[in-house]
């Protein structure tokens, strides 16, 4: 229940599913403090939750082992008619939980390609036979884009009729450009550029901070904004300062509202270098801002390259300086990218549309 594109998900199926035909209650473990925290919102828009501390990101067999049985208890004491899990761990022992005490209906969303899966140690071979039982105890599979699904067939992780393709979808009206907002970001310099999202190896915010020490020189007052945290705050930081573009680079933090930080953006840009889907996105072109993005993962699904946003290929410092000057040089350009953003969002990725979609699924699998 952090701040990141699977909780909001998640949030956004609570909230959305029809409550005439859906009573829905979240089970969800412990985050990082820096990543900052869904619960009160939860709390706030009615939805049921419940805490278990013993789930956690990192391996840990003993307290694994304790989320499992606590997972279990509660599963067994709810008697719920359809378990959907979500992220790799909770997926694992939610799914295992789930099928020990007979639910019906077992669904597990993967949200991007798993990288401890892919390795050739004991641990990835040891985690691709776990993910590969978890995914015959599935009644179905959900992923939110095509690379996805291929990412994890080609592990041998369930088969192709039990998976469906489903994207992350956004409340429209929600990320509007025309509202106006209670707190406005205190920003400064000319061109804008944005980001937003967690500060990880695999966003590849260190090409970022290359392709900024150089886009510098040709736009003296640009600056760029690092929205949300991680574990790579303070060597980025470092970086920042060793590139002399320090000043110049603004580390954000966690946010409890993104949308007056993109609506400030001249530029979103998503440098990673793997990407289930690319949540952030749909919310920038939501709100016309232009996007730049890596061909990486689901985003060669959703960004078409010059028609809504441009794409580069991941880790080439020069190409995304070549791109974000592209961009930057032309009005016209960028006004394109706006609008057919927002024409493409609007079209595929309302929320309303994902819930359905998801809510079919459930029910399906109701004689199963």
């Amino acid at each position: 229940m952090v701040m990141r594109g699977v909780p909001r998900h998640v949030l956004d199926l609570a909230t959305h599913l029809d409550k005439e035909r859906f009573e829905v209650e979240v089970l969800s473990g412990r985050g990082d403090v820096a990543e900052g925290s869904l619960w009160e919102e939860a709390a706030d828009l009615g939805v049921v939750t419940h805490r278990l501390d013993a789930l956690q990101r990192a391996l840990n067999p003993i307290a694994d082992l304790r989320a499992y049985r606590a997972i279990l208890d509660h599963v067994m004491t709810g008697k719920y008619d359809v378990v959907h899990t979500h992220i790799s761990k909770a997926g694992f022992l939610g799914r295992l939980a789930a099928n020990r005490v007979g639910v019906p209906r077992i669904i597990h969303t993967y949200h991007g390609s798993i990288s401890e899966l892919q390795g050739t140690g004991f641990v990835s071979k040891m985690l691709r036979q776990c993910e590969r039982h978890a995914a015959k105890v599935s009644s179905a599979l959900i992923a939110v884009s095509e690379d996805v699904k291929q990412n994890m067939l080609s592990m041998g992780v369930g088969v192709s009729k039990q998976y469906s393709v489903i994207p992350n979808g956004i409340e429209l009206n929600f990320f509007d450009k025309k509202l106006e907002f209670e707190s406005l970001p205190d920003v400064k310099g000319r061109p804008l550029l944005g980001y937003v999202g967690s500060l990880t190896t695999e966003k590849g915010l260190d090409v970022l901070l290359c392709a900024m020490s150089q886009l510098a020189n040709r736009f003296p007052e640009a600056h760029l904004y690092l929205v949300g945290d991680g574990p790579l705050r303070r060597t980025l930081r470092m970086q920042a300062e060793s590139l002399n573009i320090g000043g110049r680079v603004c580390f954000v933090g966690t946010v409890s509202d993104v949308r007056p930080w993109l609506a400030a953006f001249d530029i979103l840009v998503l440098p990673s270098r793997s990407e289930g889907m690319g949540r952030v996105l749909l919310e920038a072109m939501a709100m016309e801002v232009p996007v730049l993005a890596t061909r990486v993962g689901g985003i060669v699904e959703i960004i078409k390259d010059g028609e809504n946003g441009i794409l580069v290929e991941s880790d080439s410092a020069e190409k995304l300086f070549l791109a974000l000057s592209y961009i930057l040089s032309s009005d016209d350009l960028r006004e394109k990218l706006s609008g057919n953003g927002l024409e493409f969002v609007t079209k595929n990725f309302r929320l309303e549309s994902v819930v359905s979609m998801v809510a079919q699924i459930y029910t399906n699998l109701r004689n199963v």
